[in-house]
């Protein structure tokens, strides 16, 4: 099991100033941490895209995972996705495949940071930390990026009183979050316990191993024409 670590949460505060410490002093919300911007033309896509992307995927991931709507009916009735940028969609729906993928790995990585778990009045709030976890830890999005607009979002959201405990997870994360997921066992954790049972018995461990990894890669990009009698032409103009 994981180790509980180093913030301490209140979740009966309704300030900031009760935002969690860490145990070597520093306060959760107190100075950078060493996080810099990164230069203009290091700027990536997961920091250009605003608060209305993140805002959609946390909505497709709270409708996915406390609702048990199927992904691609949550993504369709999600009229705010459409009305988003073709850039912003596309991280929003690369944070939420993220997170989905890696849920595992990501609430292992939360649940560390943590002296107890979250309570469930404070469901969003979890939700919010594992999207951030998975702009910073897997989508490589800035840290300062990811911290703020993460922060931004929860006071958006009604989640004023988790600020500083999202702010401290996440800055905590970006400094040791790398040798955490290097000792992670990447594919039992991100296999539900029910499934990783059944395959195991119908494969095999090793079998199923290598089904687990395979889940967690982006799918390759797959192009159709559509129109009858132009795929000859569509071959062409993609050579």
């Amino acid at each position: 099991g994981w180790v509980h670590g180093q913030f301490v949460l209140d979740p009966s505060g309704d300030r900031e100033s009760r935002a969690p410490f860490a145990r070597d002093g520093r306060h959760g919300r107190g100075g950078t941490l060493g996080l810099r911007p990164a230069p203009h033309s290091e700027v990536s896509h997961g920091e250009a895209a605003g608060l209305g992307a993140r805002g959609a995927a946390l909505d497709v991931l709270q409708a996915v995972l406390h609702r048990r709507r199927p992904l691609d009916e949550a993504l369709g009735d999600h009229g705010g996705l459409a009305a988003l940028s073709t850039r912003d969609r596309g991280f929003a729906r690369m944070a939420i495949a993220t997170v989905l993928r890696r849920l595992g790995q990501i609430d292992g990585l939360i649940a560390h940071c943590l002296a107890r778990p979250l309570p469930a009045r404070a469901a969003t709030a979890h939700d919010l930390l594992r999207l951030g976890v998975a702009q910073r830890m897997f989508l490589g999005t800035p840290a300062h990026a990811a911290v703020r607009t993460t922060v931004d979002l929860a006071q958006a959201r009604g989640q004023a009183p988790y600020k500083g405990l999202i702010n401290a997870v996440l800055r905590r994360l970006d400094r040791d979050g790398a040798s955490l997921i290097a000792g992670q066992d990447a594919a039992r954790l991100n296999v539900p316990d029910w499934l990783w049972q059944s395959w195991t018995a119908a494969y095999g461990e090793e079998r199923t191993r290598a089904i687990a990894h395979a889940h967690l890669a982006e799918p390759p990009l797959d192009l159709s024409v559509k129109l009858p009698g132009e795929t000859a032409l569509g071959a062409t103009r993609l050579a």
